[in-house]
């Protein structure tokens, strides 16, 4: 980012019509801006902020294993908002930082994927919402997860969910979905069905379609959908016996029509979604 000075002499610049002048305004401001010698961080966090900021370290995994005294073969980013408070321990191999306008933590795996459970419990007492990127294998890629879960942080916020973790691949049809000219009407492709959820939703300020979406992409399996979307196991068994009830003439068993109910579910959601966007998006 430019200072005030560097601000200031871009402007001149701009203003001289002087060609001597001109050039020592150039050679000035070359001066001012050149880089300094780069220091090298001492610390895994000083690492990682300065990788974010985009300066280049040459040998950064291997200054990572020597700054941390192991070797890693696999990261996760997670982005939370930068007003998050965090001010208990991390669990093993997990590093946060302040950048931009996120609190975020790198978590780090010696041998096979990031073990994220830990993280996302911690995150959850805590009452904080956050973004996780795919999986990396080098630091080359930090900058690249950051931006995957920052915007799995913004669609999260937009959606108006709180306390949430949500991974970049869970939004994908989102992302998708928002290739289509929004003059295009979307419903056509969806279940007639699911206009009658939507409908019970908008009236008793519900969940059914999230939670018929979560619950089919986990297999029907409640446990697991209940732990996804932070409620208890009854609480799921009630919502999908009242989506049973408002459609009863879908075969929750039948693989074709599990699909086309996914598919008209995630079209739902960008419908909700694209609303709260026109809402929203002037605050965010």
């Amino acid at each position: 980012m430019l200072s005030p000075e560097q601000i200031s002499m871009l402007r001149e610049l701009a203003q001289t019509e002087d060609l001597p002048e001109a050039r020592r305004l150039c050679e000035a401001f070359l001066q001012k801006t050149a880089a300094e010698p780069q220091k090298n961080p001492t610390t895994p966090e000083g690492l990682l902020s300065a990788l974010l900021t985009e300066n280049e370290l040459s040998n950064a995994d291997r200054t990572f294993g020597k700054l941390t005294g192991r070797v890693f073969s696999s990261f996760s980013l997670l982005a939370a908002d930068a007003d998050a408070d965090l001010n208990v321990p991390m669990p093993p191999d997990c590093w946060q930082m302040r950048y931009g306008s996120c609190l975020v933590i790198v978590a780090a795996s010696t041998g096979g994927p990031v073990v994220m459970e830990p993280l996302q419990e911690l995150l959850r007492k805590q009452g904080i919402s956050a973004g996780v990127s795919r999986p990396f294998d080098d630091l080359s890629g930090l900058r690249q997860a950051y931006s995957q879960a920052s915007a799995t942080l913004r669609t999260i916020r937009i959606l108006g969910r709180s306390n949430t973790v949500g991974f970049y691949d869970d939004f994908l049809m989102i992302r998708l979905l928002e290739l289509i000219p929004h003059d295009v009407s979307l419903s056509g492709f969806c279940l007639p069905d699911i206009q009658a959820l939507q409908e019970y939703d908008k009236t008793h300020d519900s969940e059914l379609c999230r939670t018929l979406l979560c619950y089919l992409e986990h297999a029907r399996n409640a446990s697991s959908t209940a732990r996804a979307l932070n409620v208890h196991r009854n609480t799921i068994h009630y919502r999908i016996g009242k989506c049973k009830e408002i459609m009863p003439g879908l075969d929750f068993q039948n693989d074709y029509i599990t699909f086309l109910l996914m598919v008209s579910l995630h079209i739902a959601e960008y419908d909700f979604y694209r609303q709260r966007v026109r809402q929203i998006m002037p605050i965010l």
